[in-house]
């Protein structure tokens, strides 16, 4: 598939303009096709592909996020092996807390967002996770509810 991306581009160095252009007379469900096999060239081809191909394979990844991860999530055995999460609310919440504590200003709690996606069972999309960790705060009182009910213990 690597060979038929490499015909899209005309020989060119690969972008999301250029892509855009080749498959702008593409059906929508053509264009998801697309998306998907340069999904999976990303997963599977990054060894073998050159930086400008790992270049535009991060860059679509960014540009479609949402797409990446419900890709991710049901067409690879990641999905099966996303870790499980009870209470999606309070794990986004503490998320966010680690976040600010660790001061990642210069990065947005969207990328941390779209990470957490990628390892933990799909709740919600990627934009709700960003909206639940600006609209709602931690109270005091639940960060004691919930250490009471933590077992310390070995991994």
């Amino acid at each position: 598939m690597l060979t038929n991306l490499i015909l899209l581009f005309k020989g060119e160095n690969p972008s999301i303009p250029h892509f855009l252009e080749a498959t702008h007379l593409l059906s929508e469900q053509e264009k998801m096709l697309w998306r998907q096999e340069i999904f999976r060239l990303a997963l599977s081809g990054w060894t073998q592909a050159n930086k400008n191909y790992r270049h535009f394979f991060k860059s679509m990844i960014v540009a479609y996020r949402q797409q990446f991860i419900d890709y991710y999530h049901a067409q690879t055995v990641m999905g099966e092996l996303a870790f499980p999460v009870g209470e999606p609310d309070t794990m986004i919440l503490f998320s966010k807390l680690w976040y600010e504590y660790e001061g990642y200003k210069g990065a947005p709690f969207r990328q941390l967002a779209f990470n957490l996606s990628l390892s933990f069972e799909q709740h919600y999309s990627l934009k709700s996770i960003c909206t639940l960790s600006s609209a709602q705060m931690i109270d005091p009182g639940d960060l004691l509810d919930i250490y009471a009910r933590a077992r310390i213990g070995n991994c």
